[in-house]
């Protein structure tokens, strides 16, 4: 776990540290003195200890500057000098909780530490399920609601082609009507799908190299009549849920599929490291490629660059590689230029390495 102690007092900060040793948190410390200092730490934080009293600023401010960085990022707000007025209002502007210095202890400290991170948690899954909430309120008013709209024309139009036995049109009508269907089924197939992303019950070891085989095995026919050559690097094991992370090659090799341009599909995939170590995955293509400017919007659930007759699709494959990279405890993005196709990177939680085969043991893998 890393934790955060904002404070421009040296001596409070290693009076906390001090305290947190005493605990049995398996943790790491991150000082800083003052917000910029905080803010130029780029790496994982779990929970924040922000000092009230900052030179230049108060801690509501800094907590608030910090939360805008790291929305996740749980906040204990502390003073030297406490009052019921400013937990108040700390824990009003977005802290977890308010602590005293004067009360720091071991036990006090590690109590605050779990309901800080508890609460946290407790947020992300009331902003998630208000968001799928708000997703399927927009698929049905807009997404859903026209076509099925249109179905009821074309129904009709089929009743009048009948009855007045104008025989001609029956065959365009009922092609337009299943093409429809056939629209709203993916809509929904894709909807459900995003909506069932969860995040991992359990996270275990997953071969990437594997999950990948999957996406591809799903993948056989569009690959097959598309043409496509696609080269693969040996991949790392990440943890997480296999199941999903075969859905999530399986979206950015469509993806790929879909965006070709007139060319057979030319896909590449393999792995690097970030600055921090941690492996990250790409999946990079030849295609049609888009403006650097909707390299982020693209994974907006219902974003689309193109129209639906020129490509068909749901609008949520890409939404649902974020939400499935995030569950995992990663991040994706984009780098992409028109004609010059795009490259898509997320990066995932290392797996233990394998332990080397004893004397006389073998490692058995299921077929």
């Amino acid at each position: 776990m890393r934790l955060l102690v904002l404070d421009d007092d040296a001596g409070d900060r290693k009076a906390i540290c001090r305290v947190l040793a005493k605990t049995e948190l398996d943790h790491e410390v991150i000082e800083a003195a003052d917000l910029e200092e905080a803010a130029s730490y780029k790496g994982p934080l779990d929970l924040a200890f922000v000092d009230f009293s900052l030179p230049g600023r108060n801690g509501l401010t800094a907590m608030q500057e910090l939360q805008a960085e790291r929305q996740d990022l749980a906040v204990v707000m502390m003073s030297g000098v406490g009052t019921e007025r400013l937990a108040a209002e700390a824990i009003k502007r977005g802290a977890l909780d308010y602590l005293p210095k004067s009360e720091i202890s071991p036990g006090q400290l590690l109590r605050t530490i779990e309901n800080a991170l508890a609460m946290a948690a407790m947020r992300r899954r009331l902003a998630e399920k208000t968001e799928e909430l708000e997703l399927f309120a927009h698929a049905l008013a807009h997404d859903l609601k026209s076509p099925a709209r249109l179905c009821a024309y074309l129904a009709a139009s089929l009743c009048d082609d009948i009855a007045g036995g104008v025989v001609e049109d029956l065959a365009g009508d009922a092609e337009a009507l299943s093409s429809l269907g056939q629209r709203m089924v993916a809509l929904v197939d894709s909807l459900a799908a995003h909506l069932a992303i969860e995040a991992p019950a359990a996270s275990v070891p997953v071969f990437l190299d594997e999950a990948l085989e999957g996406a591809k095995a799903n993948l056989a026919l569009e690959i097959g009549t598309s043409g496509a050559w696609i080269e693969a690097e040996p991949l790392p094991r990440a943890m997480g849920d296999a199941a999903q992370y075969v859905q999530l090659f399986q979206n950015l090799l469509g993806n790929a599929l879909k965006y070709a341009g007139p060319r057979p599909p030319r896909i590449r995939i393999g792995s690097e490291t970030d600055e921090s170590g941690r492996p990250v995955i790409f999946v990079s293509d030849e295609g049609i490629g888009m403006e650097p400017s909707d390299c982020r919007r693209i994974f907006d659930s219902f974003a689309r660059l193109h129209a639906p007759e020129e490509y068909p699709g749901s609008g949520l494959g890409l939404a649902t590689c974020r939400k499935i990279v995030q569950r995992q405890g990663g991040r994706i993005w984009c780098e992409s230029a028109p004609g010059a196709g795009a490259t898509f990177r997320f990066t995932v939680p290392a797996a233990p390495a394998l332990s080397p085969p004893q004397p006389g043991k073998s490692r058995v893998t299921a077929a």
